[in-house]
């Protein structure tokens, strides 16, 4: 190293800050300067449905995002809650309770002359 790059640093470690300094010092150390990212795992719909106490059936209804790794899926519990949490999914849930509410409706909606017919029928007309 010349005399002059040994001044040049110097003169520089004197002005800087010490964040300046610290990141300085990581790189001389050959420390990475940022975080890598954590690298979230692929899990089971069983393994998803444990974390979040929903059953896997569910989260199937639900329709999670999902990613096919050899054929079979797998999820990534960040997507799965960010699609919980988005408009997308309100609205669906929405439908899915609507439906379900008309479901109900009509099968409590028969008269007990209409089970009793009903009943009769399925028996084959035998009392």
């Amino acid at each position: 190293m010349t005399a002059e790059l040994t001044n040049e640093i110097l003169q520089s470690l004197i002005r800087a800050t010490d964040e300046q300094k610290q990141q300085a010092l990581r790189v001389l150390r050959g420390d990475p300067l940022t975080p890598l990212p954590q690298i979230e795992p692929y899990l089971e719909l069983k393994e998803v449905g444990e974390k979040l106490n929903i059953h896997p059936g569910t989260l199937c209804r639900w329709r999670i995002p999902k990613h096919n790794l050899a054929g079979r899926p797998r999820y990534i519990l960040s997507e799965v809650h960010a699609y919980l949490e988005s408009p997308e999914f309100t609205r669906f849930a929405e439908e899915l309770r609507a439906a379900r509410r008309d479901r109900c409706k009509e099968q409590y909606s028969t008269s007990p002359a209409d089970l009793h017919r009903h009943a009769h029928a399925r028996s084959g007309g035998a009392s």
